[in-house]
């Protein structure tokens, strides 16, 4: 036999039959597993001398004992695969555990694992067991008890009622015809996972983590349904019991664990309970993020620290935390700013907004771990300040700044001025608000007005302050005069649906989103209106023509005039008639998640990326809507086929209605209800590949390289697409494929600097951890060798056509010699041509090459790169 594989056969509680085969003393490096519990201890181990015991409750429950390292998480398994439950050692290594469920009558294969390393095997055969099930009565019965009196039972077993009697023993009857049809529901949690701080693993019951919002996991017979759990009585959440009986819950957002001891249990939709998960939360102050002090910027400046009091309204908070991360800071409840902590562990960071008078208590959160509260007032010491309108821009005709009693001709000019920063100001022209805007933390507004009528107006402004207290500003007084400009037209509209061509005043088209086309004054704003509504506005060219692709207009009449500077065009009557192509359809759409296959209209999906197939107009657009709202514009391929899938953001749980339309043409909506949508994959990037110098390959996050255009690669969800940032500026974007992998290089436009670049993916709101490269330039020359130079050296030509990337100082262009080389075969990029010995530089610096000497080149610009 294995040595490492011991035997037990486990009986029924009247012990017909036991045989029992001896466990052999464990390895020191692996848990022990010492016992299987027998209240009769029959069985002893022959190279321990320790009892080693089988059987099984009446219910057919197994329990297991062993020693490991302290306050260690053991869990337990059956054939290595099948996980059973877990449990946590004590102070002395000692550890037990019960199955919840009773053991099916076959053999078992169990050992424990602790830190990965696991037990010896110990294979149990466990026949004979009788059965027994319990059942609940009215307590107020008496001796007399009925199989009608019971209320509810437990298995279609001939039931029996246990009574404790009052001298502390257990008497039993059977209840005579009475059967149950009812299963026994048993839940357990059994552990959870720490994902925060520095330590994280899984926690046992009665255990402490720092995670506000762990990962609960445990085990229900009740396969397929839903269980809640509970924290303290409170609802915390529901999970799904798989088809293995494993059910887990991450604490949501909204319901992060308080400080202090939680009481979490689990209860079913008939009212069982599992027995209580006592977890502490506590947060080391080792790992908290820390706010060190806050700097006041305002009147007597200077460092306050925890409970000081400061006049600054937007101070700015100094602290430390983890390298890299991003950490979000709290006034109270509400996210008022965040940053990313630098590589040597130190932030700045001030709130977005200004801090009304009074006290505020302040903390910043990383990785889900706040730090300890700091308090601060603000007090109302700064003086009130007067909001001032300083001039009104004028930008039709002769452009430029009007001054307070100004004449202009532009009827919608810019008023400008300053006040009290990040406050409301309110605009009046007389007596009649006519919109309102906000300053900018340094105090400085702008706002365009709507068209005035010819005349004079008198503008005041009203902002209020941090107390409450409303402060007008001083008149403004401006006169609009009539315009000189040249008065708009609407020439014509083009038709590009169907027969296309343009359509004069008065005519028809069946193209619901036509081009209007006209002139006017050169370089101002033109608006555009139908009928009475603003449809939208562009900017006549500096000869002043302009054109206007119109929105979805319906069929019928529509009547269109252009305004600029308070000029109106005549009118321009066009009336939509029904379009001549066919409507778009929506073949198929398919859920490549979970349980994959076509879905039809009113189907529900956990693909947050279903791909739509149908057919439309061959060699047009169709424009994507989801619930009325455009969101892509794709394609119709020449054989009118077409395919949809929307790769830059997941769809929202809910109802989704998606319409295709071209050309005027929708398609008969598609309705898709997204439920259990898996939560959004972390990106990752997982390497980068360098291509240049002497060592190439790929490096991880921290590496030093010298190529400035290193290849990316990562995964992420499939079909998402992945935005890349370097030192948190946009670079570039990528498509993940259906395999989940994706790659990027930055193009040649946007070669990395020398420095340290630290790089990150995000896909629908979600960031991967940071990758760090230090980038340096090759220092390393390539001595080049002209047509006369030495014939042992690289030539430009051999250079050029391995397509490298060539570089040459300032001081080594020279003047064309004699001769010239032949690169009549060579291959070149963009401004590089054959047979000319001409190159221009980025900095537009004519350089000749002359094959009189070689010169030196670099395969990183150091100044001046050619080509």
């Amino acid at each position: 036999m294995d040595s490492k594989k011991k035997n037990a056969d486990v009986t029924d509680a009247s012990k017909s039959t036991t045989d029992a085969v001896f466990l052999n003393q464990a390895t020191t490096s692996s848990p022990s597993t010492h016992a299987f519990q027998d209240p009769d201890g029959d069985m002893q181990d022959a190279s321990t001398s320790t009892p080693i015991f089988a059987s099984t409750t009446d219910e057919g429950h197994l329990t297991l004992t062993g020693t490991t390292t302290a306050d260690a998480v053991v869990e337990i398994y059956d054939s290595l695969t099948s996980f059973v439950g877990s449990t946590q050692s004590d102070t002395n290594g000692n550890w037990s555990f019960t199955t919840a469920q009773a053991v099916s009558q076959d053999g078992h294969t169990l050992s424990v694992v602790v830190n990965g390393q696991a037990s010896q095997d110990i294979s149990v055969n466990i026949s004979n067991l009788s059965s027994v099930a319990t059942a609940s009565a009215n307590p107020d019965l008496g001796n007399d008890v009925s199989a009608a009196d019971v209320t509810s039972d437990e298995s279609d077993l001939p039931l029996q009622v246990a009574l404790n009697t009052p001298a502390g023993g257990d008497s039993t009857a059977s209840l005579a015809g009475a059967t149950s049809t009812a299963v026994l529901a048993t839940h357990t949690i059994d552990r959870v996972y720490d994902d925060a701080g520095g330590e994280t693993g899984f926690v046992g019951n009665g255990g402490t983590t720092d995670d506000l919002r762990p990962s609960i996991r445990g085990q229900s017979s009740e396969i397929g349904t839903f269980i809640k759990l509970y924290d303290n009585g409170n609802f915390l959440g529901s999970a799904y019991v798989d088809l293995h009986g494993d059910w887990q819950l991450q604490v949501p957002t909204e319901r992060a664990f308080e400080l202090g001891e939680h009481v979490l249990t689990v209860v079913d939709a008939a009212g069982n309970t599992s027995a209580p998960f006592i977890l502490t939360i506590d947060i080391p102050e080792a790992s908290r993020p820390v706010i060190d002090v806050v700097f006041d910027d305002v009147g007597q400046t200077g460092e306050i620290a925890n409970g000081g009091t400061t006049d600054d309204r937007t101070p700015t908070l100094r602290g430390h935390g983890e390298a890299g991360a991003q950490i979000f800071l709290y006034n109270g409840s509400a996210l008022v700013g965040s940053t990313f902590v630098q590589p040597d562990g130190s932030y700045t960071l001030s709130t977005t907004l200004p801090l009304a008078p009074g006290e505020h208590t302040l903390t910043v959160v990383v990785n889900r771990i706040a730090s300890q509260p700091f308090t601060l007032t603000v007090t109302d010491t700064e003086p009130a300040i007067k909001p001032v309108i300083d001039s009104a821009f004028d930008n039709f005709g002769s452009t430029g700044e009007i001054a307070n009693g100004g004449t202009t001709d532009d009827a919608t000019p810019l008023l400008q001025g300053k006040g009290e920063g990040g406050a409301q100001v309110v605009i009046y022209n007389g007596d009649v608000r006519i919109g309102s805007t906000y300053s900018s933390p340094d105090g400085y507004w702008s706002f365009n007005v709507t068209t005035l009528n010819q005349g004079e107006h008198v503008f005041t402004v009203i902002s209020t302050t941090a107390a409450g207290t409303p402060i007008s500003s001083d008149p403004f007084t401006l006169t609009v005069s009539a315009p000189n400009s040249v008065k708009p037209v609407i020439d014509s509209v083009f038709d590009n649906f169907g027969s296309t061509g343009e359509i004069a005043n008065g005519g028809t088209t069946d193209d619901a989103t036509p081009l209007l086309q006209g002139k006017g004054e050169g370089g101002v704003q033109v608006v555009i209106y139908n009928g009475d509504m603003r449809i939208g506005s562009t900017y006549s060219s500096p000869d002043g023509y302009w054109s206007f692709n119109v929105p979805m207009l319906n069929q019928g009449e529509h009547v269109f005039t252009v305004v600029n500077a308070g000029v109106s065009s005549d009118p321009f009557t066009l009336t939509i008639s029904a379009p001549d192509s066919a409507k778009p359809v929506i073949d198929s759409v398919f859920d490549n998640i979970g349980t994959v296959g076509e879905l039809v209209s009113g189907s529900t999906t956990d693909d947050a990326r279903p791909t739509f197939q149908g057919r439309g107009e061959p060699s047009t657009y169709l424009n994507v809507y989801d619930n009325g709202v455009p969101i892509a514009k794709i394609p119709v391929a020449l054989d009118g086929s077409w395919s949809y899938t929307n790769h830059a953001n997941r769809l929202s749980p809910g109802e989704h209605i998606f319409t295709f339309v071209g050309a005027g043409v929708t398609s008969e909506p598609f309705v898709l209800y997204m439920e259990n949508v898996p939560e959004t994959p972390k990106p990752t990037i997982d390497s980068a590949f360098d291509n240049v110098g002497a060592e190439t390959g790929s490096v991880i996050s921290g590496a030093l390289i010298d190529d400035p255009r290193p290849v990316f690669s990562g995964h992420g969800e499939p079909d998402a697409t992945i935005f890349i940032y370097d030192n948190y500026g946009y670079a570039g974007a990528a498509l993940v494929d259906d395999q989940g992998n994706w790659t990027f290089q930055p193009s040649k436009y946007d070669a990395l600097n020398p420095g340290e670049h630290v790089f990150t993916a995000v896909a629908d709101g979600v960031r991967s951890e940071p990758f760090v490269l230090q980038v340096e330039a090759a220092t390393q020359a390539i001595q080049m060798a002209t047509n006369e130079g030495e014939s042992d050296l690289p030539s430009l030509f051999d250079l050029l056509q391995t397509g490298s990337d060539l570089f040459a100082e300032e001081t080594d262009i020279t003047p064309l010699g004699d001769a010239v080389l032949d690169l009549s075969s060579a291959v070149f990029d963009e401004d590089l041509y054959a047979g000319s010995p001409q190159f221009e530089t980025t900095e537009d610096i004519p350089g000749v090459f002359s094959t009189v000497a070689s010169t030196d080149f670099w395969q990183q610009p150091t100044e001046y790169p050619v080509g």
